[in-house]
């Protein structure tokens, strides 16, 4: 009786993910929930030029536009019309090259410039209006981030492109005050070029702790605080690593991904209320098919809630929680808005 309890206990308890000794591994079978959702049409595909991503804002869906003149586009969700357009691009005061939702408080709408790592921040309550929209205040950081930034107490943090740390962490003048984060270790030699593309990865923050890293090719989500202490480090569910390999093209080395090895994992991560969103991917890193059909939720504690299937592929995503509902990008076979409810 004595054995039978130890190897019951044993099997309650998590395994230790044996390519990473601090991880505590997960499966499918950990998430409480499982749901298959089915995609209604928006409706409103004729208004969009190239969507690459959405926002809820209260009773609003804003939508980034890659090709347009002004590429910030605002819906009514309960009317479904375009109520404005904004951010034109450009270099003037009011416009960027190529602006990104990157957080979003009671009060503002964050955005911002992959091209030229800015952050400017603006009125939420004016999003609906056809005025001009005007920068409340924008933020030049001293060192260049490498991903959207995401608000974490009075300041923000982004994403380094570093082998020694992952996060940069700036105060509001766009200061360097702390670098957070470490790679994670593998049991195999890499170069740093390597480690930097195996572990790439995308954060969310909860505005005042918390820091959420979903990696892009390992299915790893590390979980940490302000400080820079990780809290907690997850594995799974299928508990892959994507291996890189260091090339030379022309004069330049680089880090390529591995035929047939080479897996993407954790896409456009979302903070819905208390929880977490991801879409999960698990395709070889040259599939042609991007859409994905799986979305993984997690609370902050790191606890595998529940597992949202699709029935249509998307490859970016929103969720409005007042009316329980998930708006995704898709492409196939044009640019067009599919809407869940769940």
């Amino acid at each position: 009786m004595l054995l039978v309890a130890v190897l019951f206990t044993a099997c309650q308890e998590k395994r230790v993910s044996s390519d990473f000794a601090d991880a505590v591994s997960f499966g499918y079978e950990d998430f409480k929930e499982t749901q298959t959702l089915h995609a209604a049409e928006w409706g409103m595909d004729s208004l969009l030029a190239t969507p690459v991503q959405l926002k809820v804002c209260e009773n609003l869906l804003l939508v980034m536009n890659s090709r347009d003149e002004r590429m910030l586009h605002v819906f009514d969700l309960n009317t479904k019309q375009l109520l404005a357009k904004h951010i034109a691009v450009g270099q003037g005061p009011n416009d960027m090259l190529a602006p990104r939702f990157a957080d979003m408080d009671d009060s503002y709408l964050y955005v911002y410039d992959i091209m030229t790592s800015e952050v400017a921040k603006y009125l939420k309550s004016e999003l609906a209006d056809t005025a001009l929209l005007v920068k409340q205040t924008k933020v030049k950081p001293k060192k260049r981030s490498m991903g959207e930034a995401r608000v974490l107490g009075e300041g923000f943090v982004a994403p380094a492109r570093s082998a020694n740390f992952k996060l940069y962490q700036y105060n509001v003048q766009g200061e360097v005050v702390d670098t957070l984060g470490r790679n994670p270790q593998v049991s195999w030699n890499t170069t740093p070029k390597e480690q930097i593309d195996m572990f790439e990865f995308a954060c969310l923050t909860d505005k005042r702790e918390k820091i959420a890293l979903f990696y892009y090719w390992t299915d790893l989500l590390d979980i940490y605080d302000k400080e820079g202490n990780l809290l907690k480090r997850l594995h799974g569910p299928e508990g892959f690593v994507s291996p890189f390999k260091e090339v030379q093209r022309g004069q330049i080395m680089m880090a390529a991904p591995v035929d047939g090895k080479t897996r993407a994992a954790y896409i456009v991560p979302q903070s819905v209320g208390d929880e977490l969103w991801v879409l999960f991917s698990n395709r070889l890193s040259n599939d042609e098919n991007y859409l994905d059909t799986q979305i993984l939720v997690f609370d902050w504690e790191g606890n595998p809630l529940r597992i949202l299937n699709l029935n249509q592929g998307i490859f970016s995503f929103a969720v409005d929680e007042t009316h329980r509902k998930i708006y995704g990008i898709s492409d196939s076979p044009e640019f067009h808005i599919l809407e869940y409810a769940y």
